[in-house]
């Protein structure tokens, strides 16, 4: 016989770990600067880098989860063109103030160097290396102070100076911000750094986005309850079925599969439990039901853990681990609903009296005014504890007024 319907206990269990559950979303979150406009000029032409006021282009960023940023992408927009690109240096702070250059002095290899002429003019998107190995310093060597450096993609790459080289070798964009991992210091304001480092030549940034990738959330589930405690009944007669509550939340991508094999029984008696050969998928945001049930083979007390491996692999956690235990012995011998204080006599006056108070409809505390119980159910509450266990008696919802 199986039992599917969920102990009060295992739901509010259940219910909490669902409360608990984070709702985590994998996505591309994409926003929006503000503060764009004029680049401050540069202080000094004649002795580059001369630094002028910085423009600082903030980005609130929200919504965001505690998750590893997978792709990083930053995007600016030259509406009027700045006529000596090597002036120019771009850099991106986190909120937690961690600052690494998307571009810098481009073409310059020396302290003083005043870097390429070719002009920036349009939209350039900035990224890690293994999204492209496109290198702007690159493309600047193959333009102009009349074409344009080609707008486009490219991997970021170090401030320009003494001893660099060109080209220089991409940096590790993605991994300076790695340690971000936590809402807390995901969301919150980004700023893009935009420096004139020489005189003369001035331009405007009309627009500019910031883009952040978050990994997908592992799959994840949990399950209630921890123990199962089965009453004692004879040997070789079987439980009802227990049920071990599992709940996926609907963040999952995918359900969560146990399949019928996917239990194993260990301990001391593990062939006195079986878990119900039924297989369980459950799907994002529901729930669903491992039974379990004892069999003793014999009297005594009886223990055994039941280990269940989830699927696909990698989900958290990777097991159901439930520990178990019962006993094997001789039924209880039936009940005398007739002595109800248990005291091994049919009192008329006490047993009988009562019995006959509670079918005219008195309420259980009604019918037992003037009555003394014996031991071993010297009380009202005992009493009716042992009518609703042993008897089957209902207390009405609504006792009589009587």
């Amino acid at each position: 016989m199986r039992l599917t319907t969920v102990f009060p206990l295992v739901a509010r269990r259940i219910a909490a770990l669902g409360a608990m559950a984070v709702a985590m979303a994998a996505h591309a979150a994409t926003f929006t600067g503000s503060g764009v406009g004029s680049i401050p000029d540069g202080t000094a032409n004649a002795s580059c880098p001369a630094p002028g006021v910085p423009l600082n282009i903030t980005f609130a960023a929200n919504g965001l989860t505690s998750s590893a940023l997978t792709d990083i992408r930053v995007s600016m927009t030259f509406g009027t063109p700045h006529y000596w690109g090597g002036d120019i240096t771009a850099t991106l702070i986190s909120p937690t103030g961690i600052s690494f250059p998307l571009f810098g002095r481009i073409g310059a290899t020396t302290a003083t160097g005043v870097g390429t002429s070719a002009n920036l003019s349009g939209t350039y998107a900035f990224v890690d290396p293994a999204i492209t190995t496109n290198n702007i310093w690159t493309v600047a060597s193959n333009s102009t102070s009349t074409v344009p450096i080609l707008e486009g993609t490219y991997a970021t790459t170090p401030v320009g100076g003494a001893g660099a080289v060109n080209p220089p070798a991409p940096t590790n964009f993605l991994a300076a911000f790695s340690g971000l991992t936590t809402a807390s210091v995901l969301n919150g304001t980004w700023t893009l750094q935009v420096v004139d480092n020489c005189e003369m030549d001035t331009a405007e940034i009309s627009a500019a986005s910031l883009t952040l990738t978050q990994s997908a959330p592992p799959l994840q589930y949990s399950y209630a309850p921890t123990f199962i405690h089965f009453p004692t009944i004879p040997a070789n007669t079987q439980s009802y079925a227990y049920p071990v509550v599992v709940f996926a939340p609907a963040t999952n991508s995918q359900n969560i599969g146990f399949p019928a094999n996917a239990c194993v029984m260990s301990g001391s008696n593990p062939g006195d439990f079986m878990r119900l050969p039924d297989p369980l998928s459950v799907a994002p945001g529901t729930t669903g039901q491992l039974l379990v049930q004892f069999r003793p083979s014999s009297n005594g007390f009886k223990s055994a853990t039941m280990t269940c491996t989830a699927q696909p692999s990698g989900v958290t956690p990777a097991q159901i681990i439930v520990q178990l235990d019962g006993a094997g012995g001789d039924p209880l011998p039936p009940p005398n609903c007739y002595d109800v204080d248990g005291d091994g006599v049919m009192n008329p006056l006490v047993d009988g009296l009562f019995i006959a108070r509670l079918q005219l409809g008195l309420s259980p505390q009604a019918a037992g005014n003037n009555i003394t119980f014996h031991s071993p159910r010297n009380s009202t509450k005992k009493v009716v504890g042992f009518m609703q266990e042993r008897c089957g008696y209902v207390v009405p919802s609504t006792p009589s007024s009587q």
